[in-house]
């Protein structure tokens, strides 16, 4: 527990620092970004999927070794084809998972660094990335983190309208993980249409109603009907269906209020941040809701678009005037961003009952 809590005050000492524009604060963004980094390549047997991976790289083939047959009859659990290419990429080199694990997050933090660096506060950003993504991607579900850590970067490619390199980096993003796909829209979507605040709250009253009359679970019921030989939609199906019942309650209340505060927020400051970042957290919190009737896939497919938080909060900041906005909004941030963290690196696995982050281990206890 102490090295999460470490490196959660050395992110909130970096926010106090962005605030107070210190020179400082950017030699502490780039220390507590490799903070952040070797704690992820050092630790040994964290998180729920830690062994599927290390197995799975165990049984890598060496990429002048695959063929067809590999990566569609052999590829039993159906992992995307990009993570199964990196796999085999670096098997050439080694057999060790932990060096493994070292190449894929230096890919990893590669992005997310290219994507903040270009950004104001950029400890702010960084202590988001902590308290948002970092245990439950960046340590446990590695393919997704990869698919946001590129999301996160192919922004840059929606502001300045490069459709071409937006399609191309989605397309490297549902090659590590299909969740990507959704993202293909929001080019059209963020530079083509228009939200205004009476918009907003339509969007927010018809979300609801999808929600709670619960038509995402008709489609897919549909889909299962008529598409069942996809993998993809069988998998959808069976979380929705037969390893949840789809119900409002099955998130607690605290859940919805975070995002309905979100989305005050956004309203409340419609005019202060870029249309394109007020339009990135719209997007995850719509997205949230419509699948809230299943926790699980809630947060699976609006888990992309957590990168809005990085991007939203930055420009806020940044075009605030008022220290004292800036003040009460960065205390709201810290608070908020500490109780998830601490409530997810607090997570038990629902079969063993075993937590899923601590006590933290490194290689070295191997």
């Amino acid at each position: 527990m102490f090295i999460y809590i470490t490196i959660l005050s050395l992110c909130i000492i970096g926010c106090v620092l962005d605030i107070l524009n210190l020179k400082v604060r950017n030699f502490f963004f780039y220390f507590n970004l490799c903070v952040l980094f070797f704690v992820s390549v050092f630790r040994y047997n964290i998180g729920v999927d830690y062994a599927t991976y290390e197995q799975s790289f165990k049984d890598a083939l060496h990429l002048f070794d695959t063929n067809i047959e590999y990566f569609t009859e052999y590829n039993v659990v159906n992992i995307e084809y990009g993570y199964l290419i990196f796999e085999s990429f670096v098997k050439i080199f080694t057999e060790q998972f932990e060096i493994f694990i070292v190449i894929y997050n230096i890919a990893l933090f590669s992005f997310f660094t290219l994507a903040i660096v270009k950004n104001p506060y950029k400890n702010i950003q960084l202590f988001l990335l902590l308290c948002f993504v970092y245990p439950l991607y960046i340590i446990e579900a590695h393919r997704q983190a990869m698919a946001i850590a590129i999301f996160m970067y192919n922004i840059k490619n929606i502001l300045e309208k490069r459709l071409f390199l937006y399609l191309f980096f989605v397309f490297l993003g549902f090659l590590f993980h299909k969740i990507s796909l959704i993202t293909l829209p929001f080019y059209f979507i963020i530079n083509y249409v228009r939200i205004n605040k009476n918009l907003l709250f339509f969007l927010l009253v018809i979300t609801f109603l999808v929600s709670f009359f619960d038509v995402i679970g008709s489609l897919i019921q549909y889909a299962n009907d008529s598409l069942n030989y996809l993998e993809a939609v069988r998998r959808v199906n069976h979380y929705y269906f037969v390893k949840n019942e789809p119900s409002l309650s099955n998130l607690p209340i605290s859940a919805y209020l975070q995002r309905m505060l979100l989305f005050l927020i956004v309203v409340i400051f419609f005019a202060k941040t870029k249309e394109e970042y007020n339009y990135l957290v719209i997007s995850y919190i719509l997205l949230f809701l419509v699948f809230s009737n299943v926790g699980v896939l809630a947060g699976r497919v609006s888990g992309l678009f957590l990168i809005s938080y990085l991007y939203y909060f930055s420009n806020l900041f940044f075009n605030l005037k008022s220290n004292v906005y800036r003040i009460v909004i960065l205390i709201f941030i810290v608070l908020w961003g500490s109780a998830i963290f601490i409530k997810d690196i607090n997570t038990i696995h629902p079969e063993f009952g075993t937590y899923n982050y601590i006590p933290y281990k490194t290689i070295l206890e191997k």
